[in-house]
Formats: structure tokens, sequence, C-alpha cells
């Protein structure tokens, strides 16, 4: 979250949706200290939290004063279609409390954790459920847009079109924003995997000889390279398992609303565009 008093307006951040992006251009406006950036940290009440992924009905709760500011500045965050977003969502959940990342998975073990994760959510499907911290990033879009049927965050952007938020935060704080800060992580919300099975096989066999034998100087050469040949984009790749019928039956069944949401947003842009 990134929250200006100053300039009375506040952005809410949603679980992979475009944070680093957002934060890479408007944490200089933040006036919070950073406290809505911490990822892990240990709430008197709920315990530990992921402070930068807050949903409207626990900071109603806990963060009284917060919660007023985001009702009445003005405020913004950004919506993704909910079938990208799954697969984004738990490739950080591997990446941060996993036993290994998703590049190092077979196709099998991948199967198996989706199915655990899946298995987990269909156990909190209550309204207003408040996914621990290693679930955080599957909550859904609209616990940070609505408090019950009220809608509280008043301007809504599809990912594609950040340009479009920058720009009205901008008019709205009545100066140009900075520049987008340098993203050593490159590129938001993508993640790569092996190409094949039998290259992320390959490769796990050769590693421990690959280490041994070729010096690092070498390797600095040639790893780029190889990696190009090695990795494709993780929608290209596991796209036999997150476009099956059961993972897309259950994405469209628990985030509903999201895309509901994604949806009206997306209609009224086209209505603005023409």
């Amino acid at each position: 979250m990134i929250l200006n008093d100053t300039y009375r307006f506040v952005f809410v951040h949603i679980p992979k949706c475009a944070g680093t992006s957002v934060r890479n251009r408007l944490q200089y406006l933040d006036e919070t200290g950073g406290l809505f950036k911490k990822q892990m940290v240990a709430h008197p009440s709920l315990g530990a939290i992921d402070y930068g992924h807050i949903p409207l009905f626990i900071l109603k709760e806990h963060f009284p004063e917060v919660y007023a500011k985001v009702s009445t500045y003005s405020s913004y965050t950004v919506v993704r279609d909910p079938l990208e977003r799954f697969p984004s969502s738990f490739t950080q959940h591997l990446k941060m409390y996993g036993l290994q990342k998703v590049h190092k998975m077979g196709l099998s073990e991948i199967k198996r954790e989706v199915t655990k994760v899946i298995s987990f959510l269909e156990k909190h499907d209550s309204v207003d459920a408040y996914l621990p911290l290693e679930y955080i990033h599957f909550q859904r879009q609209a616990d940070y847009i609505y408090f019950k049927d009220k809608q509280i965050v008043k301007s809504i952007y599809n990912i594609e079109n950040l340009k479009d938020m920058f720009s009205d935060i901008s008019q709205a704080i009545k100066q140009p924003l900075q520049l987008e800060l340098a993203n050593k992580e490159g590129k938001a919300n993508q993640s790569f995997v092996y190409r094949s099975e039998a290259s992320r096989i390959l490769v796990e066999r050769l590693r421990p000889f690959i280490k041994t034998f070729i010096p690092e100087i070498f390797l600095d050469k040639i790893r780029m390279p190889i990696r190009k040949r090695l990795y494709v984009p993780r929608q290209r790749r596991l796209a036999e398992i997150f476009c099956s019928n059961y993972i897309r039956d259950f994405i469209q069944s628990y985030y509903k609303n999201d895309f509901e949401i994604v949806a009206d947003v997306a209609h009224l842009s086209g209505a603005h565009a023409r």
C-alpha cells in the first residue's frame, strides 16, 4: 500500500497485480515509512501477517485510521484476470514457502502442489476468509476493493492500463511522477521454467559436474545463452496444467466476483477509449 496524507491519495496493493511496477513508480510518495511494504511482520492480534497485502475487512478491524483514509482519500488499485493471476500466485507461493521453486519441479510434482493449494482454498471459501501468510497471494481481489457490498476503492485499473493510472495520479497530485526505479528482479509477474521435462532432468544431472569442471569466469559468459535455450515463460510450459478443466473450473468458481470486477473495468475502459 502507498499512502500519502499530503495529497490525500492511497494505492491499495492487491497481491500479484503489478505491485513491483507500481512500487517502483510511487514508493517515494509513501508517507507511512514503508509500513505497508513489509512482507512478514508480527501483529499483536493476528500473528505473522503480510503488511503489504492487507484486505479491507482486516484493515477496518485492526487499522481503523488507515481504513478511514482509504475510504475518504482518492484511492487506486490494479486488478488482473484471475486465470492469469492464479498461476502467478502459485509460483509466488512456492517461491516463498515451498520446498523448492517451480522451475525445479516436474509436471507431476507441480500438479500435486496445485491440488494441495486448491484443496486448502476450498476449505477457506467463506466470505471474509482471511488467508494465512503463506496463502495470502491467493486472497480474492474483491477483498481489497469492497467492504461487505460497498465499493471502497474508487479507481480500478486493469493491469494492462498502468499508464492510465499513473497519469490520473499525476493529475490528482498536480505534478508529474518521478521516473520508475530500476527493477533488478526483471519484468514483474513473469516467471520462467524449463522448456521441457527432459531439459530439467538433464540440467539437474549435469549441474554438479558443470560447477566442478567449468571455471566460473567461463560460466558467466555462457550462462545467459544457455538459459535462453533451456527456459521458457511459465505460461507456455505449464499451460497444460493451468488450462485444465479442473483448475479453470475452480478459478471460475472461487474468484467469481473477481471476474466480474475485471469485466466491469474492461467495459469502462473500452467506453472511455471510444
